[in-house]
């Protein structure tokens, strides 16, 4: 502490005395709390000079006694270092922060290196410093989302994506440290995109951000960022806005006025000037714009769905997932059909036995069998049929013919239904190939309080669309009679069900073709007579219970 005490930007050669102090009790010594102590004093001289001498401190000091950090041996040691250069992050804003942050990739990407000292982690208490490094990127990729240069912002989020791409090539490596990949995917799907496709965190901003600097006033900041923009399908719009208004703007203080005879040499020329322009002119509000693609974050999420074995992580990545589906601006990419791909993949975890779910999953509750593991996945499904615009048909078929069999799934079954009532809303042409199969499907399951309701609607919405059931034939319509009848049973059902149930059997018993309606009037009322017979025999043997218990 006595040498730090002269360690002062007043006195000669300051920062070569600095430099000294680390290589001494830093770099040459063993012990590691005296490097610890010697990293935290370091962060004490940074924290009171890093306003005026920040960037001279990184460029001399810092970034030379730093370098070969991943190859340290002690994690304590790491891990303060980690922290250090987060920290060293976190409060510039200058040409040094590259550097520092490549510093800090070194560190996430060093167990995956083979060659080297770089050390392998094992277990998860190997990893503290892996696990603070990601931590940390995730809140400089925060903070710096509203600072310029954005490059900064989008250099953290590479770092990021990058980390989880290695960890799916080689998952051996990683394994045990779930909370890495767990952080990552969080903040992943924290992420949203307003209608002008600015990328932000909307619903909380990350409170350690905030703590980092004290002079910031994050909590004004609005929730997306003005210079982040989402590389979306339309985003070439807002590049050609940029463009109009830049001529506009050219058009009106230039001093050719905006003649239409202007040479293209005299408009280069005047394009290059620095000329000032005055105050509350459309440039003067203007700010520098960077499209940052979403594709990558995409198609990671989609090969973790594939190859993650975490349940945890798995659990989480589809929990959250419909959330995100929900803002379409963050989805859909300008340069590629992500949908396509995350909706082969959904259907791939339901009907390729040769990824072996859930069977090669780990962290999993007990007696965990595929029905539970599918239920977590049918929503997911569920939430894709307003994307059926950005489907190929043969996409289309695939959700399709997963929601058939998720009909029958214990906890899943209304949502795959009201699902299916979308898709024949929506996806009319692949609904017309799979419809009969989809009825056959429905009639096999068991008429009950919870599927009620959403069966029932999806029989009323199918009324209404004589296009996708004109080539029903008579087995057809008697499916849907087979189906409806059960739910007008007074005794199990309310009032509201019985009433759509008989409206659904009256609606289609007049849309179907008249010769079909003999056999259907005989079938309907010898149905609807048995229900009432068994439901009036279960109370007579009830009573006659009850009866027999009173005289006991």
């Amino acid at each position: 502490d006595h040498l730090a005490q002269g360690v002062v930007p007043y006195r000669p050669h300051w920062l070569a005395n600095l430099g000294t102090l680390l290589n001494r009790y830093y770099c040459r010594d063993r012990r590691p709390g005296v490097r610890t102590k010697a990293l935290a004093i370091l962060a004490d001289v940074y924290n009171i000079n890093r306003h005026m001498y920040g960037t001279e401190m990184v460029r001399n000091v810092i970034a030379i006694q730093m370098v070969g950090i991943e190859a340290e041996q002690d994690v304590g040691v790491r891990t303060a270092a980690v922290n250090l250069l987060v920290h060293i992050a976190m409060t510039q804003n200058s040409v040094v922060v590259p550097d520092i942050l490549t510093m800090l990739e070194k560190i996430v990407m060093a167990p995956y290196l083979r060659d080297g000292d770089c050390v392998q982690v094992i277990k998860e208490s190997e990893a503290a410093d892996i696990i603070a490094a990601v931590a940390g990127l995730i809140r400089i990729f925060k903070k710096k989302l509203w600072e310029l240069p954005s490059s900064h912002a989008i250099q953290a989020y590479g770092i990021l994506l990058a980390c989880l791409e290695h960890h799916y090539r080689n998952q051996s490596v990683l394994h045990g440290v779930s909370r890495v990949r767990m952080k990552i995917f969080e903040m992943i799907f924290e992420m949203r995109a307003s209608s002008k496709y600015q990328l932000g965190f909307p619903r909380n901003f990350d409170k350690s951000v905030q703590e980092e600097d004290d002079d910031s006033v994050t909590s004004l900041l609005p929730p997306f960022s003005p210079y982040i923009v989402v590389d979306h399908k339309h985003g070439q719009r807002l590049y050609e806005a940029q463009k109009e208004r830049e001529q506009q703007q050219f058009d009106m203080y230039s001093p050719t006025g905006g003649r239409n005879d202007v040479t293209k040499e005299e408009e280069d020329a005047f394009r290059k000037e620095n000329v000032a322009v005055p105050a509350g002119s459309p440039s003067a509000s203007q700010v520098e714009v960077t499209h940052l693609s979403l594709t990558q974050a995409a198609m990671t999420v989609i090969v973790a769905m594939k190859k993650e074995k975490d349940w945890e992580v798995l659990r989480m990545i589809l929990e959250r997932v419909p959330q995100v589906l929900l803002n379409k601006a963050l989805i859909l990419s300008r340069d590629g059909n992500d949908i396509d791909y995350f909706a082969a993949a959904l259907c791939a975890l339901i009907t390729e036995k040769s990824l072996g779910l859930p069977e090669s999953l780990y962290n999993t509750p007990a007696k965990f069998t595929r029905t539970d593991f599918q239920s977590f996945v049918f929503p997911v499904l569920a939430t894709l049929a307003s994307y059926h615009m950005h489907m190929e048909s043969v996409i289309q078929q695939k959700v399709i013919k997963c929601l058939e069999l998720g009909v029958l799934s214990r906890c899943a079954g209304p949502f795959c239904v009201s699902a299916l009532t979308l898709c024949v809303l929506e996806m009319r042409d692949s609904m017309i190939r799979l419809l009969r199969e989809v009825m056959l499907n429905l009639s096999k399951i068991t008429a009950t309080v919870q599927n009620a309701h959403p069966i029932l609607e999806f029989l009323s919405t199918l009324l209404h669309l004589p296009k996708v059931y004109a080539s029903f034939v008579s087995d057809q319509y008697m499916s849907i009679f087979a189906i409806a009848i059960p739910y007008t049973n007074p005794f199990k059902f309310n009032h509201y069900i019985v009433s759509l149930a008989y409206h659904v059997i009256a609606m289609w018993f007049l849309k179907c073709r008249l010769p079909f309606r003999r056999a259907f009037v005989s079938f309907i009322a010898k149905n609807l007579s048995m229900i009432l017979t068994n439901e009036e025999a279960a109370n007579q043997r009830r009573n006659a219970t009850a009866n027999e218990q009173v005289g006991l």
